[in-house]
C-alpha cells in the first residue's frame, strides 16, 4: 500500500460502505495503519485488521478506531477530519454516496493501473459505479446490498405483492405481529427508500447529467410512503 498525498485517502468502497485509504507508519519499523470503521458486533472487521496485519510479515499493523454511531454523525467526524488534513486516517470505511463529495474535496486517492485492476476484479456494475467519479476510481467494493422482503410465513403464507396489499394484510394481524418495517428514519435509510420505491416504479430521482427528473413515480413513491405512515402498522 502506498502513501497518499497530503490530506488524501485512498479509498476501498462498496456499494454500501467505502473505505478510504492512505499509509501511514512509523519511522523505521512497521509500518501504522489507521483503519476508521465500524466496530461491528460480529467483530468481523476487527478480525479482519487482524488478518491483514499478521499476514504482512510484520510489514506493518492495521488498527481499528471506531466511528460515530449514526451515519451522520460518522460522515461529520470523517468530514472534521479530513477538512483538517489529519494524518491518522488511512483507510476509512465509508458509505459511497460520501465518493463524490470527498473526491471533489481531494480527500481520496485515486485507483490506477494494478491497484484498480485488482479493486475491481469480479465486481458488479453498480459497486463499480459507487466507487468511480468522473470517471475515476476511488475505492475498493467491499460489499453490495439489495432490498429484500422479508415476512413470516406462519403470518403471512402468501407475501403480498404491492404495498397496498402489504398494508391490507398487517391491517388484518394483531398490532405489533402486523407491522411493517422499512427504513423511515430522516436520514440516509430514508432517501435510500424513497429512491428504491422510485426505481421500481420505473422512475429516476436525477438523470445521467445530474438534474432532477421527478415524475409521476416520485408521486407514486411519496402515496405508499404516505399510506403506510398512516397504516398504523408502520415500524422503522
Amino acid at each position: 500500500m502506498r502513501r497518499a498525498g497530503p490530506g488524501a485517502v485512498a479509498v476501498v468502497a462498496a456499494a454500501c460502505a467505502i473505505v478510504v485509504a492512505g499509509c501511514g507508519g512509523d519511522e523505521g519499523g512497521t509500518a501504522t495503519i489507521q483503519y476508521l470503521g465500524p466496530l461491528d458486533p460480529g467483530g468481523t472487521n476487527v478480525a479482519a485488521a487482524k488478518e491483514c496485519s499478521d499476514q504482512s510479515n510484520g510489514r506493518y499493523r492495521v488498527t481499528m478506531s471506531p466511528v460515530a454511531n449514526s451515519a451522520d454523525a460518522t460522515r461529520e467526524l470523517f468530514v472534521r477530519r479530513l477538512a483538517a488534513g489529519d494524518k491518522n486516517m488511512d483507510i476509512i470505511n465509508m458509505d459511497t454516496i460520501y465518493t463524490p463529495e470527498f473526491a471533489e474535496a481531494g480527500w481520496m486517492t485515486e485507483l490506477t493501473g494494478a491497484n484498480k485492476e485488482d479493486a475491481l476484479d469480479d465486481v458488479l456494475d453498480g459497486p463499480t459505479q459507487s466507487v468511480t467519479w468522473k470517471d475515476k476510481v476511488y475505492g475498493i467494493p467491499t460489499n453490495t446490498n439489495v432490498q429484500l422482503l422479508w415476512y413470516r410465513k406462519d403470518l403471512v403464507p402468501k407475501p403480498p405483492e404491492t404495498w397496498d396489499e402489504m398494508i391490507e394484510m398487517a391491517k388484518k394481524l394483531p398490532p405489533v405481529k402486523g407491522n411493517i418495517l422499512e427504513q423511515g428514519q430522516k436520514y440516509e435509510g430514508y432517501v435510500v427508500w424513497f429512491n428504491n420505491l422510485v426505481a421500481s416504479a420505473g422512475g429516476e430521482i436525477v438523470n445521467a447529467e445530474g438534474k432532477p427528473v421527478l415524475n409521476e413515480a416520485a408521486v407514486k413513491a411519496a402515496t405508499i410512503i404516505r399510506d403506510v405512515a398512516r397504516s398504523g402498522r408502520r415500524h422503522g
